[in-house]
């Protein structure tokens, strides 16, 4: 098929040439470069600031920003009626291209791969266990099915893989996770509370031994339940702020486009 739509790229390997190329591959009809083109019916510059070379009167740009020096600032005021249609990164500079008086504006966001950026939280257990069971390594059992939480142990005892770590290592290990879980039934300490915090890493821990004197998230000591609630919590967190992009796809950001591209060539001027 002959090309319907060209984009204009700014650069090579940034986001701007990977936006075109979810277009140009998964769009038929569509192909992007970074010279003009004006054997297409329809231009497409990403972004506007690519128009440099008017030739073709059926073109369309894409605006992300508008820059604070005053050149620049100028160059968007002026671009924002020189396109046939002007397709924004944001409800924000869509308002303010209707401003201008630019009189087609349609706001297309680009996409998230939702298969790679996954919420994962990491979360750490300190120690050794001992044959009495006072480390609750039972407890810690019971909450591996837990879906996106990465378990990370160190010392020995526990019902997963753990790793031996220095003293010098265990500062980087604090901060590497985003919570310290306490699972004791009695402790004095444990230590892992106040090395933890030191670093800025948030505990998950019951009342026991000297944890009640430090900021924790609590739950009730030996009970699997109220642990369990307390880590499903903390996942659905996380959750929620996914779903506030679970709608900015590559797949929107390629059907948005179709539709529109369609629209425009299907209405000669």
């Amino acid at each position: 098929m002959s090309a319907r739509v060209y984009i204009k790229i700014c650069d090579s390997g940034w986001i701007i040439e990977k936006m075109a190329r979810q277009l140009a591959e998964r769009i038929p009809g569509v192909e992007y470069g970074l010279v003009d083109r004006f054997d297409v019916p329809l231009n497409y510059y990403m972004p506007y600031l690519t128009y440099a070379t008017p030739g073709h009167r059926r073109a369309m740009g894409y605006f992300t920003h508008q820059e604070a020096d005053e050149q620049r600032h100028q160059l968007f005021e002026r671009s924002a009626t020189l396109f046939e249609l002007c397709v924004s990164h944001s409800v924000r500079y869509a308002e303010v291209l209707k401003r201008l008086g630019a009189t087609r504006v349609s706001v297309i966001s680009p996409g998230v791969d939702l298969g790679t950026f996954t919420p994962e939280i990491r979360i750490g257990i300190v120690g050794r266990t001992y044959d009495s069971g006072r480390k609750g390594e039972h407890l810690l059992a019971q909450m591996l099915d837990i879906p996106h939480i990465r378990w990370t142990c160190t010392g020995t005892g526990w019902p997963i893989e753990s790793t031996r770590l220095s003293d010098a290592e265990m500062p980087a290990f604090y901060r590497s996770m985003d919570y310290i879980l306490v699972t004791s039934l009695i402790e004095g300490g444990p230590m892992c509370v106040a090395e933890a915090l030191a670093c800025g890493t948030e505990v998950i821990a019951p009342d026991v031994g000297w944890v009640p004197e430090f900021p924790h998230i609590p739950y009730e000591t030996g009970n699997a339940e109220s642990l369990r609630n307390v880590l499903l919590s903390v996942v659905q967190r996380r959750l929620d702020l996914r779903a506030s992009v679970l709608s900015r796809t590559w797949d929107h950001w390629v059907t948005a486009h179709a539709e529109l591209f369609d629209r425009l060539l299907s209405h000669p001027e």
